[in-house]
């Protein structure tokens, strides 16, 4: 292991780190990546989508550069959310969906709202995320 004893941090542009989840609101998201995963007990592929918000003005300036997940099927009834997602992200569904469809995503801009997520032992989750829509400048 190296050393060097001459490393300093410095903190006078250290932003304070809030552990607290992002307050319900409307918020302006950047698609920034995807994994996909399996539920659990079904097996059933779905993508799990990380969204940065930003653009956020007073009061909601601290939650710039936060993340948001949203997560959609891609079968059954909860495939509406991808099908939403796609058409706002996009502007409208594609027509073929070609192997590495979902890069396509990464970049483009939107507009969702959060809401609250109190899970079933009363604790607080991460933020709902609904209503993907375009953005209207």
């Amino acid at each position: 292991m190296e050393t060097d004893n001459s490393l300093t941090p410095d903190f006078s542009e250290a932003m304070e780190f809030d552990d607290a989840q992002v307050p319900p609101g409307v918020y302006k998201v950047r698609i920034d990546s995807w994994v996909l995963k399996h539920g659990k007990d079904s097996g059933a592929p779905y993508i799990q989508w990380k969204l940065v918000i930003f653009g956020a003005t007073e009061p909601l300036l601290k939650q710039n550069n936060r993340p948001l997940s949203l997560i959609t099927m891609l079968k059954g009834p909860g495939a509406g959310v991808l099908k939403q997602f796609a058409t706002a992200a996009l502007g409208e569904l594609p027509t073929a969906w070609a192997p590495g469809w979902q890069d396509n995503f990464i970049g483009r801009e939107l507009q969702v709202t959060a809401t609250k997520n109190i899970k079933p032992d009363g604790t607080e989750g991460w933020p709902n995320v609904k209503n993907p829509t375009t953005i209207k400048h």
